[in-house]
């Protein structure tokens, strides 16, 4: 297993990767990315990797971009109030703010969908999850009264609310339009 990872201020990235044995005789080779609190696991058979990798690129190269490279946007977890006010409430990015429940399926469902697009709008807007049973003062503050709620803030101020599941494209139409009145 080879790892490799940074952190910088509250930004945290891990990259983990492990070759596993098949039953047929070949291997895996299996890569954990971990940024902040998202996550993702790939597995490639390493015939499928060497087709990945251009004919003159070694497969060191390849993996060596992999584990460097660190995502142009922020999704974080709200710990404190303080640090609401400073990502958010100071912030001259757009941030859209996800209220969500542990216990919240739909809040669930939400979460990959709305990473997704956050990372469709990479360096543009950011996405800063607070969970309601963590925070209620912040809860309270914005009028959450049920779980999920996005709000889109810009310099402090409430611009959009989106109240319960949605879609992808829909998602991704409303953040289009928040990233938009930024420019």
């Amino acid at each position: 297993m080879f790892s490799s990872g940074s952190s910088s201020n509250s930004q945290h990235y891990t990259t983990l990767f492990s070759r596993l044995p098949r039953a047929d005789g070949s291997t895996y080779l299996c890569i954990l990315y971990s940024f902040n609190s998202f996550s993702t696991v790939s597995c490639f058979t390493m015939a499928s990797l060497q087709k990945l990798v251009s004919f003159r690129a070694s497969l060191s190269t390849f993996v060596r971009g992999i584990s460097t490279g660190v995502p142009r946007y922020a999704i974080f977890k709200i710990q404190s109030p303080e640090e609401f006010d400073e990502k958010v409430r100071n912030s001259k990015d757009p941030v859209i703010v996800d209220f969500f429940a542990t216990w919240c399926a739909p809040c669930k469902m939400l979460t990959p969908r709305i990473e997704t697009v956050i990372g469709e709008n990479a360096g543009k807007v950011n996405l800063a999850k607070v969970d309601i049973d963590e925070h209620t003062d912040l809860a309270l503050d914005y009028e959450v009264a049920s779980v999920p709620v996005l709000l889109a803030m810009r310099n402090g101020k409430v611009e959009q609310r989106l109240v319960g599941l949605q879609d992808t494209d829909k998602l991704r139409t409303w953040v289009q339009n928040v990233v938009g009145k930024s420019k």
